[in-house]
């Protein structure tokens, strides 16, 4: 009997072993698919997940693809697996601020994501398309207020970025370019072709504190604010916005990169280590990359009316002189000298300063000195905009930056709709190196709230009530002239 059975036994698994193949050919699956329910759950510690369910026309262990999208970006993407016909995936968690919306839940079939067991019972030619379903998160009464939230806080990044790339920009250019001028004319005056050491012991200066002003100061906070910012939010509502201008900050960075590496190439000195090397790559196609993307990130943003144009200031002063006014026809002010013992100096340290008007005494020249530049402000809206930008370029770029005291300006000018020419002025304290100064910005503002024209009051600590009436007297006679009728031939770019 017992061997009866064993051999029994033994057919029974000698038939299904000759049956085996048979039958798995005559497996048969559609590759249908359904999402019968999608459940939204807190998990925990400020996250979310989403419970999917549904069916699968699938031999059981058949790995699917579960999406979370919005629009076109995706936000988690896990695997569900098929058992019995049915299928269930856990999407999450969902980190970071949700932004209220209906997102979409997609589940499809990927051959490349399969065992090779699994591969081998799913016909290659089968066609499955992706089944997708609606997936509402957050309070949707809250979307706009969220969403407006979002757009502002990638602005103010934006609008770091473009103050940073604008700066870049016109000091790097300038200082090449001078660069540049200096050495062609030391060889053409019969000396070795390079720039003279008090020049060039100037303009390293210059831009190691462009660097940190802005390289260390406004860049690095706009790159820390993108990454709190993808930390804390889930997913852009606003399309690819925050990935164009991550992209925006690494070309920025080469820009930056290039741009140093160049001007220390023209100064015979070495790159510092904090420059990375940034590769084979001109400022020109950077510069088109970095605009094209700010571009885009505008739109994307709803904001197509903000401005990236550079403004040119390297164009050197021309004007009208009598000994005493100063009328400028290239960035169109006006000015008087305090007195006979004062001239104008147009040397152009750096792109914004126009002009300097200084003591003829040189001991004099030692402590004080009243410097006339312009500055843009591109994204402005009004006169109280344009006054708290004001305000922050002038605390980020001084060290030691010190308030002592700041009003409004509503100086009479005809030429104004309404009679009078908004400014604002600012008296504050820095700290040159070892040197106390103290310092006033007098800034009138352009027409159209774009620019500022500051005459800056820079005098060493202890001397400002000695030369205090001097630059009261020029601020008396300074003027803004880009009323219409006198704009032809300006610079301003307005």
């Amino acid at each position: 009997m017992s061997r009866n059975r064993v051999g029994v036994f033994g057919l029974a698994v000698a038939s299904a072993a000759l049956l085996g193949p048979a039958r798995a050919q005559e497996e048969s699956f559609s590759g249908e698919l359904s999402i019968e329910s999608a459940t939204v759950g807190d998990t925990g510690g400020g996250t979310q997940a989403i419970e999917v369910t549904g069916r699968a026309d699938f031999p059981d262990g058949t790995l699917l693809q579960v999406v979370l999208r919005l629009g076109e970006r995706v936000g988690v993407w896990v695997h569900g697996k098929v058992e019995t016909g049915r299928y269930y995936a856990r999407v999450g968690p969902i980190r970071g601020k949700v932004v209220p919306g209906t997102y979409t839940l997609e589940v499809s079939y990927q051959r490349k994501d399969q065992a090779p067991a699994t591969r081998k019972r799913i016909p290659k030619d089968l066609a499955v398309g992706p089944v997708v379903h609606p997936a509402v998160l957050g309070d949707m009464a809250a979307q706009a207020e969220v969403a407006t939230a979002v757009r502002r806080r990638l602005l103010d990044i934006l609008q770091q970025e473009r103050r940073v790339f604008f700066a870049i920009a016109q000091w790097g250019s300038f200082y090449t370019n001078r660069c540049v001028v200096l050495k062609l004319t030391e060889k053409a005056e019969g000396r070795p072709g390079v720039v003279p050491a008090e020049e060039r012991a100037r303009i390293l200066a210059a831009w190691e504190e462009f660097a940190r002003n802005f390289w260390e100061g406004v860049f690095a906070v706009a790159r820390l604010d993108l990454r709190r910012y993808k930390e804390e939010v889930f997913l852009c509502p606003h399309g690819d916005a925050d990935l164009v201008i991550e992209d925006m900050l690494e070309s920025t960075d080469r820009y930056y990169s290039v741009m140093s590496t160049e001007l220390y190439g023209l100064l015979d000195a070495p790159v510092p280590e904090r420059i990375r090397p940034a590769g084979p790559v001109s400022l020109e196609s950077l510069r088109t990359r970095i605009l094209d993307l700010a571009h885009r990130a505008r739109d994307l943003l709803g904001w197509p009316d903000m401005d990236w144009d550079l403004v040119d200031l390297q164009r050197p002063e021309e004007g009208d002189f009598d000994g005493k006014l100063y009328v400028s026809r290239t960035s169109k002010f006006r000015l008087e000298l305090p007195g006979e013992d004062w001239y104008l100096d147009f040397a152009q340290l750096d792109p914004s300063v126009r002009l300097r008007v200084r003591p003829t005494d040189p001991e004099k020249r030692k402590l004080v000195a009243f410097v006339m530049e312009i500055h843009g402000y591109p994204d402005s809206e009004d006169a109280d905009d344009l006054t708290r930008q004001l305000l922050a370029g002038n605390m980020e770029r001084w060290p030691g930056y010190k308030r002592t005291s700041g009003a409004a300006l509503s100086v009479p000018d005809g030429t104004m709709p309404s009679g009078v020419r908004p400014g604002y002025h600012l008296e504050f304290e820095i700290q040159q190196g070892e040197v106390p100064m103290v310092m006033e910005d007098y800034a009138l503002y352009c027409r159209w709230f774009k620019r500022t024209y500051d005459l800056l009051y820079v005098c060493r600590r202890g001397s400002e009530k000695d030369f205090a009436k001097a630059f009261e007297k020029v601020t008396r006679s300074f003027a803004v002239l880009d009323a219409p009728q006198t704009l032809e031939g300006s610079a301003s770019g307005d």
